[in-house]
């Protein structure tokens, strides 16, 4: 390992990070404070992403568990191969199944309750349309890459084409 120290001075500040956020979702979660919780855990999971980044650069050997990237000469390269009409039509269309399956939730009862807020992509539907959520976000991401939450919502409405 060829760690540098200013890199595992990072890697220990962003544990400590993952560790706190953690505990802060579970503080949270005993509020009934989902969002709050929500976002703990988001921004734990990314101080997590970041230490196992680090690491690995500094030459830790990758976790069978954890995928190589596609090209790691040229990061974004993967993501440029993933945007193709294919998959955009893909996302589209599984936007639009969103839209249905909120219906289909809403039918069988299967809704968060209004007075909780959603966050950006979520949806109210607690079957169907939340699994297909998750998979527009996915989908979202492969095509139009990490975007910043404030903008997120436009990003699932089956009604707006992708960048449009």
């Amino acid at each position: 390992m060829n760690a540098r120290a200013a890199d595992l001075d990072r890697a220990a500040l962003l544990c400590d990070r993952a560790q706190k956020e953690a505990l802060r979702a579970d503080y949270a979660l005993h509020r009934n404070n989902v969002p709050q919780a929500r976002e703990r855990i988001t921004a734990s999971a990314e101080a997590a992403s970041e230490t196992l980044r680090l690491l690995l650069q500094a030459g830790a050997t990758r976790p069978a568990t954890v995928p190589a990237p596609a090209s790691d000469a040229d990061p974004l390269g993967a993501l440029a191969q993933a945007d193709t009409p294919a998959t955009r039509r893909l996302l589209a269309a599984v936007r639009a199944a969103v839209a249905a399956a909120e219906e289909v939730d809403a039918e069988r009862g299967n809704v968060l309750p209004s007075h909780l807020p959603l966050q950006p992509g979520e949806s109210r539907g607690t079957g169907w349309a939340e699994t297909l959520s998750e998979l527009a976000l996915r989908l979202k991401i492969e095509v139009e890459g990490p975007a910043d939450r404030r903008q997120a919502d436009t990003f699932f409405r089956a009604d707006v084409e992708p960048n449009s």
